[in-house]
């Protein structure tokens, strides 16, 4: 099943809760207020056995020169204003949270644009 909603909506959808097998949650976590609460969502959505996967732009000097003026001012990929870089995820906040939220094995693979 596929949903393109809030996932605080579906949360508030009864028996949406540890129901997905796989849940993709993909280049939207650096533009949520409060990326902790949106990820223990996101965790609960999956079953406990279940994979749930992250990607987001890492906040670093690199990310800020690809992923915010590269993209944004130079080449033109995303509106200008699109990125705050201050809300770019680190893996270890991710992975804090992701433990925060009763989720385990993680594994962080980087990825650039090609």
């Amino acid at each position: 099943t596929y949903h393109a909603i809030a996932a605080e909506d579906l949360a508030n959808q009864k028996g949406e809760q540890g129901s997905y097998d796989v849940v993709l949650a993909l280049e939207l976590l650096e533009h949520v207020n409060e990326p902790s609460e949106f990820v223990e969502t996101v965790q609960n959505f999956a079953k406990p056995d279940g994979l749930v996967i992250y990607s987001t732009l890492n906040r670093t000097l690199k990310s800020l020169a690809f992923g915010k003026i590269a993209a944004e001012y130079v080449l033109g990929l995303v509106p200008c204003g699109t990125h705050n870089w201050q809300q770019f995820i680190k893996p270890s906040e991710l992975a804090r949270w992701v433990r925060a939220a009763g989720g385990t094995d993680i594994q962080t693979y980087g990825l650039v644009y090609d």
